[in-house]
């Protein structure tokens, strides 16, 4: 069937006439959407002083069951929220919260005591030894005296002993020890030469020890002088002597 150009146009109008009328309906239908009121500065209302509820005995309506009553409260003004804001609490100082504290004087230390002197003895006992000969002999010398063995010269400057704070027994002399051989017929004495100069020890011979080709000599002690009898009480009876030895 063959349609009629004519017809075919006015159909299409007559749709898209119908299509714009259901369109149209359709907006009619929709709410108006309302225009927003202009914004302006909303006036501060002043604080309105809270009443409390009424009795039932002065006439008021009592409070239904169940619900506490309010409790009353103070409305701030703006004056009294400023000043709490411009003057904030200080905190506490440490003084305030710590409890004072009492220093102890300062005690200034003194002077250590002093130690100790060890103690001098008069003289140095002294032994020494001929390398050659094997001869060996022990005596004293005195301070400030000097002694000759053979051709060696010896003088104690000082001889001492343990202090009362040393726990170990020590004794140690300080001695000078030269060589003056004596003169041979007809020829001159030749010049002194020390060979020894220092201090001794009696427990530590290795320590200082003293160096010859042809002697040796170590310390073996101190002189300890010894304490003088006590006088006998008047009326006392004489000891009696000793026995002589059979």
């Amino acid at each position: 069937m063959r349609v009629n150009p004519l017809t075919a146009g006015l159909l299409a109008a007559a749709l898209a006439a119908a299509g714009a009328g259901l369109v149209t309906a359709q907006e009619s239908e929709l709410p108006p959407i309302p225009t927003p009121p202009e914004e302006s500065a909303a006036e501060p209302t002043p604080p309105v002083a809270s009443t409390p509820p009424a009795s039932p005995a002065e006439g008021g309506s009592a409070p239904p069951r169940g619900i506490p009553d309010p409790a009353p409260y103070t409305v701030l003004g703006p004056e009294s929220r400023r000043v709490q804001a411009e003057a904030p609490s200080a905190p506490p100082t440490l003084e305030e919260v710590l409890p004072e504290v009492v220093e102890p004087p300062i005690v200034e230390p003194g002077p250590p005591p002093p130690l100790p002197r060890r103690p001098r003895h008069p003289g140095a006992i002294v032994q020494a030894l001929d390398k050659v000969t094997a001869e060996t002999l022990r005596f004293e010398v005195a301070a400030g005296q000097p002694v000759r063995w053979k051709s060696l010269v010896f003088r104690a400057n000082a001889c001492e002993t343990e202090a009362i704070n040393e726990p170990l027994k020590e004794a140690s002399a300080h001695l000078i020890v030269t060589s003056e051989p004596a003169a041979k017929p007809g020829r001159a004495a030749p010049d002194p030469a020390q060979v020894f100069r220092g201090w001794m020890f009696a427990s530590s011979p290795g320590l200082n020890p003293f160096e010859h080709p042809a002697y040796d000599v170590w310390l073996v002690g101190c002189r300890v002088p010894v304490a003088p009898a006590p006088a006998p009480l008047p009326g006392a009876a004489p000891a009696p002597a000793a026995a002589p030895a059979a």
